[in-house]
Formats: C-alpha cells, structure tokens, sequence
C-alpha cells in the first residue's frame, strides 16, 4: 500500500504477537486523510490493509470538528483513541479501528473503504 506522510501509530500490538496489528493515520499522496488498519499474520504469510478514505474537502471538516490545523489531524486522532499499552491483540487493534470509523460517522465525515490483501511466498 502506499506510504503515508505525517503518520501517526494509533494503537498496535506487541512486536512478539502474531498476528501483528496496527492502525495508523496520516496522509497520503492526493491530501486524503488514511485511517489505516494493517494486519500481517507470520504463519500464513499475508498482509492485509483495510483503509478508510477521507477526500481533501471532508479532511477540511475533520479538523474544524477536532478543532486543530489539518496537518495537527493525525496527531489529534492519536491523542483521541491511542494507548500506550502492550497487551493489545490484533482483535483489539480492530476494535480501536473500529471505533475511528464510528466517530467518523457519527461526525458525518464520509470515506470510502479500500482492502487489500499480499501474499508472501518463500522465494
């Protein structure tokens, strides 16, 4: 997937888990806002990314609803839902996902979902 620029980690779990788990925000290429939940399982070799999608006018919204600049967005959504904590599993890094979506929702900021799935295969 592609990269994202003043990325912030919401919440992931510990490096030891499998599966490995985070959601992260920031911004991509085009000045959309990413809310970004990546799962990579070692056992069955895959990675998977679910991302929600904010156009430049509704990342504009965003952040008169937050009250911050529009670069402050991903730190902002840090501050709201991250933990510092190392006992999250992948189930509760999706939960935390989970939870960005709904406020998204609930603060009528529309996005649009992306899923992909990458395979590794020994080489």
């Amino acid at each position: 997937m592609n990269r994202l620029l003043l990325k912030a980690t919401i919440v992931d779990t510990h490096d030891d888990y499998s599966p490995w788990g985070e959601c992260v925000v920031g911004f991509d290429d085009k000045k959309c806002l990413v809310v970004r939940y990546r799962l990579e399982d070692y056992e069955e070799k895959e990675e998977s990314f679910e991302d929600a999608v904010m156009k430049p006018e509704e990342v504009w919204e965003l952040a008169r609803i937050m009250k911050v600049h529009v670069v402050d967005l991903p730190s902002a959504l840090e501050q709201e839902f991250g933990e510092e904590l190392n006992t999250y599993t992948s189930y509760d890094v999706h939960k935390v996902f989970q939870s960005v979506l709904g406020f998204l929702l609930d603060s009528h900021i529309r996005y649009r979902m992306v899923r992909k799935v990458i395979r590794k295969y020994d080489t």
